[in-house]
C-alpha cells in the first residue's frame, strides 16, 4: 500500500482531480504538496490552447494516515494558507491557488466512512473486527471483494499476531481465512496465465484504465460537489454508483451498460 498518483481530466475536458495518497508508514510533507502542485500546473500548461483549462476548476486532494503537522505550519507561514476541519478527518485549506482538501483516513468517522478509514495497513483487532464484519453483509458483491483483498493483504500479518483477541481470530479463521486464500490462490493463478499473453495484458491494463477514468471522473465531480457521503455510498455500492454516474452525466458509453 504504498504512494500513487493520479490525475484525472474531467468530462468534456472541464476540470482536473490530482489525487495523491500516502500509506500508512508515510507522511505528507512539503515536498508531497509541491511536487502535487507541480503537476497540476503542469496539466493546465499541458494543452494546445492558451488557458484551454481554467485553474479554477482544478483541484487536488490528499489521502494520509496522520495529520500533517509541518506541512500546515509551513503554508500558513510561508503563504498564509489556513486550514478549515470540514469534518472529522476532510481538511480544507483556505488560500491556496488551487482548491485543497486534505483527508486523514484516522480521523475519519467509521460509521460514515468505514471503507475510507479502513483502506490502511496498520488495522488494529477492533478495526479488523469491524471491516470482517460488514464484509459479511455484501460478500458477494465484487466490489466489496476487491477492498477486501487490497486490506487482508496489507494486514495479513497484523491478523496472526499474538495481540489479537480470540474473538477475532475465530471469526477471521472460521469465516474468511480458507475462502480468502482460495480466492487469492485462484486470483494469482489466473493473474499468471494471463500474464503469459500480450494481448491479455494489453486488454486487462486497458480495463484498468477504463475503470481509472470512470471513477475518476465520479469521484471529481462528488468532491468538487462536496458530497462526501455519496462518495462513500458509492464506493460501496454498484448499483448506487452507477445512478449517480447517470444523474451526473457520466456518458453510458464509459459505464459499460
Amino acid at each position: 500500500m504504498g504512494n500513487s498518483l493520479l490525475a484525472v481530466r474531467g468530462i468534456n475536458h472541464k476540470y482536473i482531480v490530482v489525487v495523491e495518497y500516502k500509506g500508512p508508514s508515510d507522511k505528507l510533507n512539503c515536498n508531497d504538496f509541491y511536487k502535487v502542485y507541480g503537476y497540476a500546473c503542469f496539466y493546465i500548461g499541458d494543452v494546445r490552447r492558451v488557458l484551454e483549462i481554467d485553474p479554477a476548476e482544478v483541484t487536488i486532494t490528499f489521502v494520509c494516515s496522520s495529520y500533517p503537522v509541518k506541512l500546515v505550519r509551513h503554508l500558513a507561514k510561508q503563504y498564509g494558507i489556513r486550514v478549515k476541519k470540514e469534518e472529522a478527518g476532510i481538511y480544507y485549506l483556505e488560500g491556496s491557488r488551487f482548491p485543497v482538501q486534505i483527508i486523514v483516513s484516522r480521523r475519519l468517522n467509521p460509521e460514515k466512512y468505514l471503507w475510507l478509514y479502513v483502506l490502511r495497513g496498520d488495522l488494529d483487532a477492533g478495526e479488523l473486527k469491524m471491516v470482517l464484519r460488514d464484509y459479511e453483509k455484501h460478500r458477494d458483491s465484487v466490489d466489496y471483494q476487491s477492498m477486501m483483498d487490497i486490506i487482508i493483504r496489507a494486514n495479513r500479518e497484523r491478523m496472526k499476531e499474538e495481540e489479537m483477541c480470540e474473538a477475532l481470530k475465530e471469526l477471521y479463521e472460521e469465516i474468511y481465512a480458507e475462502k480468502l486464500e482460495e480466492e487469492f490462490a485462484a486470483r494469482e493463478k489466473l493473474g499468471e496465465k494471463r500474464g503469459e499473453k500480450r494481448g491479455e495484458r494489453r486488454g486487462e491494463r486497458r480495463g484498468i484504465r477504463r475503470g481509472e477514468t470512470i471513477m475518476g471522473n465520479l469521484v471529481s465531480v462528488l468532491l468538487e460537489s462536496g458530497r462526501t457521503e455519496d462518495l462513500q455510498r458509492a464506493a460501496e455500492d454498484q448499483v448506487y454508483r452507477r445512478k449517480l454516474m447517470k444523474e451526473l452525466g457520466i456518458p453510458e458509453r464509459l459505464t459499460g451498460k
